[in-house]
This record gives structure tokens, C-alpha cells and sequence, in this order.
């Protein structure tokens, strides 16, 4: 019993910190019943509070007879209602009745109200269907078949099985294109990775393929009806609540392109992004990742000419992303001939780094100077010490650093924190940042310390923190001593990480 009181009270905590008011405390619900457009009601469809001033407030899914309570915070809300079956069919809605967000009706919830009647009748969906094959290899599974509105973006799409069925539902009345590739869902914006080394010693497991042979260069990719490009292609008519069979195609293998990817210093850069695109500006073949050796496949290409992107992935952005052949931009990319079924190799690239900020400690001056009131009079019988940091950013671009000083007593070997400053610097200029010092490490030697951080933006996490060490001979000499600096990196715990976001 106590410690269900503690967890309640946990959660109410955490209520509170974020901003939420805890709904089980209100005993706040919506209620409702989901039909079809015949009045039958629907199981498993979800239904989601969206609270205007925090978004997201809670999900529940209806039962067997279409009915659900939704418990809520008090509010205002709007009601979402969508599928969520294992094999989707309805068309999702807004309450009342509405296509989107915008023009949802908004409901205003009191605390402790249940408020109920909150319906939805959903239309079934139009579905494309189809098979895939491959030349000579029958039924391909995990070939991802995409359906793209007449603007360009990709609406749905769905995987085949081991037979190269697929089936794609949940559509809306129109005309569609249907793309049909082996190394992502979807088309428009390249979602998926392949799978794999992706080396050209290998033949790469693309997409979500199960163990077996596939032709070196994936299966070329096409749209239907057997058509190289979005603007050729035949358009599929859909309509709501009936299936459009028979969207079928038959890959050939396809071509690819394989090369290395490095920086200046010629070290490889694992899992650099190398992205296809068709002359026209559109997205073709897989996405492709450098493995350790910094070495890709790029396949799934149909005969033709290339414009191959090389940008850095993941979280660090320390390089430039760039074309082939060492170009700026698309416009000034070379083209890249590929044949189906044949390779295009020594594609490579090498990544310049980002331009950043780099800040060293060049210099720390300790000084004797009067110590005065706050009036700005001189107090002739007290003094105080001076420490002075001078930097400089030898990097390529401007930034902040804090800089900071420190001094460490090497009689007893305590460390005490002087103080800090915000200092910004152009690429090339320096600086300095001055602290007093006080009433510690008057006696015997004196270790001065002093740590600058680069402006930690996401650009700049190749940089590193920079420390330098100074002895003060004497308890109260002005003599310094300087000792072999540290080479770059963290000597005590992760100083930058004090000053991440």
C-alpha cells in the first residue's frame, strides 16, 4: 500500500513538472461509438484527445461494438479517429465529420465531465493491389510498392510478401501513381535503411528481404506500368470502398554504383548517406550506407544517367556533404552512367569538414593588482591576485566559448573554481578573460589552470576542450612557470558537456 501510494504520487509530480493535470485524478472522459457508413459498429479503431494548448492527451481503441471512453485532462480538445487494425480499412476523421486538424470542432471539457455522444461514422478506404516479380526469380518479398499522389508526395505504402503480394488500403478517391523499389519505403523521402554491409565485395540485403539470392545490384526499381519515371508513369484510379487489383510488375535487376567515402586526412566515414537522384531531381535506388571502411553499394538503378549526393548521417554533422564528382551542388554534380545489372565503380567522395570554431588557451598572466570598494577607492592594505586567460579560436568560423580558470594549491592539493566568462571570437581572433583570485593558494606552489569549450552546436562536436597548466613560484611571487600544456581533450571528467543545451 505504500508504495502505491508513492507511484501515485510520483505521478502526480510528474503531471504537475510537465504541464499535464492528471487525468486520473479529474475522472474526465469522452465517450462515443464508431460506426460504419451503415451504421455497424467498428472494433479497434483508435481515438485520440488532442489538447490545443500541449497536443497529445490520451488514446483509447474501441471494442468489438464500436463503443469506447476515452479518458482526458480537462480542456480544450479536438478528437482524432483512425484504424489501427492489424490491416486497416476505414478512412480516418476528425470529430465532427472533418478531414483535418484545422477544421476539427473543438471541444471544451470541464474537469470531472464525461461527455458522451462524441461519434464518428468512417468510410471505407480505396486499396491497390498487385503482385511482384522478378525476371526469372517469380514472387519477390520485401519489395516496398509506394502510391504517390499527382503532386509528388508519397500518400501509403506497403511490403510484398513471400509471394510478391501486397495490398495497399486506406485511400482516398483519385488518380495515383504506384513505384515499386527493393531498398526503401517510400519513395518521396527514402525512409528505410538497407540492411547489410552494402559492400561491393557483397551482394547487399536490401530493404526487408529475408535470407536468400538477390542479384548484385538489387532489383531496379520502376514505376508502373513498367515505366522509368514518375512523369511517364500510368495512373491507377482509386475509389473509396473498392479495390483496384492487378498493379502488378516485373523487376529487372538493377544497376549500381559503389565507391568509398572519406575526409581530407583520407580516414573513412562510416555510415555516410550516399543518395541516388534521376537527372530530372528525382529520388531513385536505395539509400546507401558506408561501412567501417568507409565503402558503399548504391543499387536498385535502372539504365541511365545519375546525380549521386555524398552528406555525413547520424548526430555529429562534422562534414560538408557534397556531389560527385567533388561538386557543390546538384546543378554542378557530374552525372554518373549506370547499366542494369552491371556495376559503375569508383564513385568516391571525399567530405570536407564543417567550418568551426576551435578556441585555445594561448597564455595565463597572474598579477598582483589593488583591491578596491565598491566605491572604486583604493584600500592601500589589502591585495588580491589577477588572473588572466588569454585565448585565441583557431578555428575557421566564429563561436562562444566559456572560459574558465581554476587554481590548485600543491600543499594540499585542493582545488578550488576562480570563475568564468562568455567569450565570442571570429575565426582567427583572440581575446582575454580576466577573474580575481582570492584568499586560496597563498602558500607554496600554485598550480593556475584555465579551460575553454567550443560553442557546442551541433556543427561543432568535433571540437574538443583545450587546457593549459601554469605554476606560480612563490606564495606571492608574480613569476610563472609554464608547463607542457595538455594535448586536447578532457582532463578532468567532460568539461564541455557542463555546457550542452
Amino acid at each position: 500500500m505504500r508504495m502505491r501510494r508513492i507511484l501515485l504520487a510520483l505521478a502526480s509530480l510528474t503531471a504537475i513538472l510537465v504541464g499535464v493535470p492528471a487525468a486520473a485524478q479529474s475522472g474526465t472522459f469522452i465517450t462515443g461509438t464508431v460506426t460504419s457508413e451503415l451504421g455497424a459498429g467498428i472494433g479497434g479503431i483508435c481515438v485520440e484527445g488532442m489538447n490545443i494548448e500541449y497536443g497529445r492527451d490520451n488514446t483509447a481503441r474501441t471494442a468489438s461494438d464500436g463503443t469506447y471512453a476515452l479518458q482526458v485532462n480537462a480542456g480544450d480538445l479536438r478528437v482524432n479517429f483512425w484504424d489501427c487494425n492489424d490491416e486497416p480499412s476505414y478512412l480516418p476523421e476528425w470529430y465532427d465529420n472533418a478531414p483535418d486538424w484545422e477544421s476539427a470542432t473543438v471541444l471544451q471539457i470541464a474537469d470531472g465531465e464525461t461527455r458522451s455522444n462524441v461519434d464518428a461514422a468512417l468510410t471505407l478506404g480505396g486499396s491497390v493491389t498487385g503482385t511482384v516479380t522478378g525476371e526469372g526469380a517469380g514472387g519477390v518479398d520485401a519489395i516496398c510498392a509506394s502510391v504517390v499522389d499527382p503532386a509528388g508526395s508519397e500518400v501509403s505504402w506497403g511490403l510484398t510478401d513471400a509471394a510478391g503480394r501486397y495490398r495497399i488500403g486506406v485511400l482516398r478517391a483519385g488518380s495515383y501513381k504506384v513505384h515499386f523499389s527493393d531498398g526503401h519505403c517510400g519513395w518521396a523521402v527514402m525512409l528505410s535503411r538497407p540492411a547489410g554491409m552494402n559492400r561491393a565485395s557483397e551482394p547487399p540485403r536490401v530493404g526487408f528481404s529475408s535470407a536468400r539470392a538477390w542479384p548484385p545490384g538489387g532489383w531496379a526499381e520502376e514505376w508502373f506500368n513498367d515505366k522509368p519515371d514518375f512523369a511517364s508513369a500510368d495512373a491507377v484510379p482509386v475509389a473509396e470502398g473498392v479495390e483496384t487489383p492487378g498493379i502488378d510488375a516485373v523487376l529487372a535487376p538493377g544497376g549500381w554504383v559503389d565507391g568509398r567515402v572519406t575526409n581530407v586526412e583520407g580516414d573513412p566515414i562510416p555510415d555516410a548517406c550516399v543518395f541516388a537522384y534521376h537527372v530530372t531531381g528525382e529520388p531513385a535506388g536505395w539509400v546507401a550506407w558506408a561501412d567501417r571502411q568507409g565503402e558503399y553499394l548504391l543499387g536498385g538503378l535502372r539504365s541511365g544517367q545519375y546525380k549521386i549526393e555524398f552528406a555525413e548521417c547520424g548526430w555529429s554533422w562534422t562534414y560538408e556533404s557534397v556531389w560527385f564528382d567533388g561538386k557543390a551542388s546538384f546543378a554542378r554534380a557530374d552525372p554518373v552512367s549506370v547499366v542494369q545489372g552491371a556495376p559503375a565503380p569508383g564513385v568516391d567522395a571525399t567530405l570536407p569538414r564543417h567550418p568551426s570554431p576551435d578556441f585555445a588557451i594561448t597564455e595565463i598572466s597572474v598579477s598582483d593588482v589593488p583591491l578596491q570598494t565598491a566605491y572604486g577607492a583604493l584600500v592601500p592594505t589589502g591585495w588580491t591576485r589577477r588572473v588572466d586567460v588569454h585565448v585565441a579560436n583557431i578555428g575557421t568560423a566564429e563561436g562562444t566559448s566559456p572560459i574558465e580558470a581554476w587554481v590548485t594549491s600543491s600543499s594540499d592539493q585542493e582545488r578550488a573554481f576562480l570563475g568564468y566568462d562568455y567569450l565570442t571570437l571570429p575565426a582567427g581572433g583572440s581575446g582575454t578573460v580576466s577573474v580575481p583570485w582570492n584568499g586560496f593558494g597563498t602558500i607554496g606552489d600554485v598550480v593556475v589552470q584555465g579551460r575553454a569549450c567550443p560553442n557546442w552546436d551541433r556543427v561543432y562536436w568535433n571540437n574538443h576542450a583545450t587546457v593549459s597548466h601554469y605554476v606560480l613560484v612563490g606564495g606571492s611571487g608574480f613569476g610563472v612557470t609554464v608547463l607542457s600544456p595538455f594535448a586536447p581533450g578532457y582532463p578532468w571528467g567532460s568539461p564541455c558537456e557542463d555546457y550542452m543545451w
